[in-house]
């Protein structure tokens, strides 16, 4: 509880597009997947599908929705006691990465959840620590070939490997 509060404290107030964000509904992993397609080029219909589902009991996804209700990015996380991890996700910018992650560590008062961010989204960082996140590992991206163009910030996550 102690972090939860000092993570309020800290943040102060809730960042411009928090009050846009949403639980997912059931029938939308075809939007999200299309919109994950469009901004980071990868497809994961299924994946989404699962996540809706949630037939396991851990899965929450949250969208944003812009002011005319196009997407602007989702956030999918597992609250499992096992493995309390926020991602995959993508946004379409900083702004609306940071409503997505505030809703997400809002509901997850009295948790240490584990979330991994772009360094390249630096002000989103920046206002991570702000919030009191901590860095407890650094990881790499490795790959062989021209790396793919992207859009947006993405939260990236290990969950589930189909991708």
């Amino acid at each position: 509880m102690e972090a939860a509060r000092a993570w309020r404290d800290a943040a102060r107030s809730d960042p411009a597009g928090a009050e846009r964000v949403r639980p997912a509904r059931p029938d939308e992993a075809a939007r999200l997947a299309d919109f994950e397609q469009s901004m980071q080029g990868i497809r994961r219909q299924g994946d989404h599908e699962f996540f809706l589902r949630n037939e396991v009991g851990s899965w929450q996804t949250l969208v944003l929705d812009g002011p005319s209700g196009e997407l602007e990015g989702f956030l999918t996380c597992n609250n499992h006691s096992f493995l309390n991890i926020l991602g995959p996700g993508v946004a379409c910018d900083e702004a609306a990465a940071t409503a997505l992650l505030w809703r997400a560590l809002d509901s997850q008062r009295g948790r240490k959840p584990i979330f991994l961010l772009p360094c390249a989204a630096a002000g989103l960082v920046r206002t991570a620590y702000r919030w009191k996140a901590r860095n407890i590992e650094l990881h790499a991206a490795q790959i062989l070939g021209p790396a793919p163009q992207t859009r947006g910030v993405v939260f990236a996550t290990y969950l589930p490997e189909s991708a």
